[in-house]
This record gives structure tokens, sequence and C-alpha cells, in this order.
């Protein structure tokens, strides 16, 4: 539909706006998708251009979906946003949660939503999702607990195997798939053993295997694709017979040589 001259300047406004608040209420008003999107954009780029104010986002704040943090209100639109909202909110709560003092105001409901885009996000917001569960679990073992019980390692398991069957897996969201996986399972057995369940660690071996030539501006995303991943897989093995014996039946014990 055709905006009105003061919803075309509204969305302006939000597009430039350096004002958390205001935006923080954007993303969560059902009244204008394009205001919705031009929050969360520029929420995105304060967040990733201005390292020191993402501690705002453990603030609490008041929206029409009531009183939250800043990391449950990108959820919320994560959750609820347009496609192009998913995408940029997805973008903003791994951006967020660089800061490591916001991984303990992240609630069940919140992880989630995370595992819920990496299932059913577009491509994006899938890669998106997958590295705000790595950043969420790399140094807050409560968070582990969470994405266990939000069925994550499953989820990103099915991601990671989907995109090792792409022909140009340097391009897939492989690496943070592989991220995420490598940090849930550190020091929790019940992470080892839903990875085991999954069935994860042949489609991880075989982007070891994989030795596609990239251009030389790709190279260092392929040495650090095969840097998680083979993280992951030890992470995944440690003190796991099943994931053990998944990794030699793939031939990973000879690769590893």
């Amino acid at each position: 539909p055709m905006l009105t001259a003061h919803e075309r300047a509204n969305v302006s406004s939000l597009s430039k706006s350096n004002d958390i608040p205001t935006l923080i209420s954007a993303i969560l008003k059902d009244t204008s998708h394009l205001a919705m999107e031009a929050a969360i954009a520029r929420l995105n780029e304060i967040l990733y251009q201005e390292p020191g104010k993402r501690s705002s986002m453990r603030e609490i704040y008041a929206t029409p979906s009531g009183r939250v943090s800043g990391v449950s209100a990108m959820c919320l639109c994560l959750n609820q946003g347009t496609p192009q909202a998913q995408h940029n909110a997805a973008a903003a709560i791994c951006t967020a949660l660089l800061d490591d003092h916001n991984d303990s105001h992240v609630s069940q409901s919140d992880v989630e939503v995370m595992v819920a885009a990496v299932v059913m996000g577009t491509p994006p917001t899938q890669l998106h999702a997958a590295a705000a569960l790595a950043n969420l679990c790399c140094s807050h073992h409560p968070n582990r607990d969470k994405v266990h019980k939000a069925g994550g390692i499953g989820a990103l398991a099915a991601l990671l195997s989907t995109c090792a069957m792409h022909s140009h897996i340097i391009h897939t969201a492989i690496l943070e798939a592989a991220s995420a996986l490598r940090n849930a399972c550190i020091a929790h057995p019940g992470n080892r053993q839903a990875l085991f369940h999954a069935n994860a660690v042949p489609p991880l071996v075989k982007v070891l295997l994989d030795e596609s030539q990239v251009a030389a501006s790709l190279r260092e995303r392929q040495v650090a694709i095969h840097e998680n991943v083979a993280g992951a897989l030890r992470n995944a093995c440690n003190q796991h017979n099943g994931n053990s014996m998944l990794f030699a039946k793939a031939d990973g014990v000879s690769l590893a040589m």
C-alpha cells in the first residue's frame, strides 16, 4: 500500500535515529512493516558500529508487547517480523551477544525463537541465527542447557547437513552452524548425546574432506570453517564413545592423521 507523507517521514526518521528506546518500540509495532524494517535495520547498524551500546540490550524497555529487555524485543521481532526484519533481527541479536554480559539476560523463550529461525528462516536469517547461538554458548554454560532444551542441537545439525550437501559450501551457513555446535558441546554431555542422535559427525567429517578451491578473498573463511568443524568434532567426541565410533566409521581418523 501507498504510504502517507507522515508514514514516509516516520520510516525516514527511524532509519537515521540514534534513540534506542524509540527503535526498540518501533520493531514491535505491527502498524507498518516498513517502519519495523527500518527500525531493526538501524538498530543492527548501531550495535555493529558502536560496541559500547550493546550493553543497552540488557536494559528493560516499554514496548507494545510489554516491558521486555532489548534482547527479548529483538527476539520477538525475529519471531513476528517480515522476512527482511527477521534477517536484520537475527544479525542484531548475534551482534548484541558479542557482549558476554548479555548472555545471562537471554530467556528460554528467546533461545527457542533463535532455534526456530535456524529451522525455518531464510538462508541469511539461518546464518545469523546460528551465529547468535554460537555466541550465546561460547562462555555461558546455562545457555547450553537452554539450547539443549530447545532442541537446538538437532536444528543446527540439520542445517549443517543441508549446507554440507551444497555444491559451494563456502557460501552457506556451515561456519556458523559448526561454531554453534562446537560451543554447545563444550563440557555438555547432553548436547554431545543430542549430536550423536542427530548423526551430525559424518557431515562434519565430509566438510573436512572438501578440497574445493576458493577465491583468495574467501580463503580466510575456508580456514575458519575447517577450524570450527574440527573443534566441533573434538568436543563431540570428547568422552563420548558413540560419536568417536561415528568419527572412525566416517574415516575421520585417517583424515586427522
